[in-house]
């Protein structure tokens, strides 16, 4: 059985999940890299969930993973394709789009502060971007990160659900 101090990293096919893992570890925080298609019988025992980046659209036939993943009961970070995912996953209609233009490399984007997610950061960041695909809507999240008109950031706190397209 997996101890409940356990960070479960789903890889989503990002290279970045080691560095999410190595960055989380810093934190003298245990974490565990598995698949996105891990099913949700192994999942459930974890402290919470971070869904990696990876280069698939949510639109995509060959993405396979448990949809109950979201309704764990536990925090979840979906960080670049994670966010993307749990929006188009989301039961009022989220809706994710092939975007007019692609963001690569380091943005300026503006953060909603009172989100827990943000804790102590100024209101400006710079953060790395690398998507085509833009969230345009979830209706079960309160939008808490922007640059210029895309959403980079979505949260439900109520559920525990934090979402970013920040990577590090």
């Amino acid at each position: 059985m997996i101890s409940s101090e356990i960070v479960a990293i789903l890889d989503c096919g990002s290279q970045y999940a080691k560095v999410i893992d190595r960055r989380i570890r810093d934190l003298n925080i245990e974490t565990l890299i598995l698949p996105l298609n891990t099913p949700i019988s192994q999942l459930q025992n974890y402290q919470s969930i971070i869904l990696s980046g990876g280069p698939e659209s949510v639109y995509s036939n060959s993405i396979q993973y448990d949809k109950d993943i979201f309704s764990l009961g536990i925090p979840i970070l979906g960080i670049c394709f994670g966010m993307q995912l749990m929006a188009h996953c989301d039961p009022k209609g989220g809706v994710v789009e092939k975007g007019t233009q692609r963001e690569d490399g380091v943005f300026k984007i503006n953060i909603e502060k009172d989100c827990k997610l943000y804790y102590g950061m100024e209101i400006e960041q710079n953060v790395l971007l690398t998507h085509g695909d833009s969230v345009i809507s979830a209706p079960s999240y309160r939008v808490v990160g922007y640059s210029g008109d895309i959403i980079t950031s979505i949260a439900n706190e109520e559920k525990k659900n934090l979402r970013s397209t920040i990577s590090s």
